[in-house]
């Protein structure tokens, strides 16, 4: 079982304790409409201002705790609530669901295997905004590679031939 991570004792609210051993933040973003897909890796987190104001929906899947300054400018750019961050964030997390603002936050537990054969849950947190979804891992789970192909494949609500940029 992983152990949680706390910040220290009379820290405020809001206050971010990734686990110590987490990797560098990596972001990829998947935003797409009935015409156009596009995905890319963001490099730099301000990039993501682009996609705060779009009619696409946009999904922004952080893996990776390393980084507090990126997750917090991520939180700041889509207007994620504080401590819907630090859910996310500091991890494990009890399976929870609320609406904190203007986002329906969801805490769960993906079951897994390791390399050993053990069975593991790891967490992941969602965040639902309008026309946005911005998922975090503490790492890389593998578990949405799935839902990036049927979106590449336009299998779902939006199943009409589109244009792919791979950006």
């Amino acid at each position: 079982m992983q152990e949680k991570s706390l910040p220290p004792p009379g820290s405020r609210p809001g206050t971010l304790a990734p686990p110590p051993d987490s990797p560098p933040t990596r972001i990829r973003v998947v935003s797409y409409d009935a015409e156009t897909l596009e995905e890319r890796t963001i490099d730099n987190v301000e990039s993501l201002a682009a996609y705060t104001a779009t009619t696409r929906a946009t999904w922004v899947d952080v893996q990776g705790f390393g980084d507090e300054h990126v997750l917090r400018r991520i939180a700041d750019l889509f207007d994620v609530h504080p401590l819907a961050l630090e859910d996310a964030v500091n991890v494990p997390h009890r399976a929870s669901t609320e609406v904190r603002g203007r986002h329906h936050v969801i805490i769960a537990r993906a079951m897994q295997r390791d390399d050993r054969g053990r069975l593991t849950s790891p967490q992941v947190c969602l965040v639902l905004g309008p026309r946005v979804l911005i998922t975090f891992q503490d790492h890389y789970l593998g578990l949405f590679e799935p839902v990036r192909e049927r979106i590449r494949e336009g299998i779902g609500p939006i199943a009409t031939p589109r244009t792919v940029l791979f950006v």
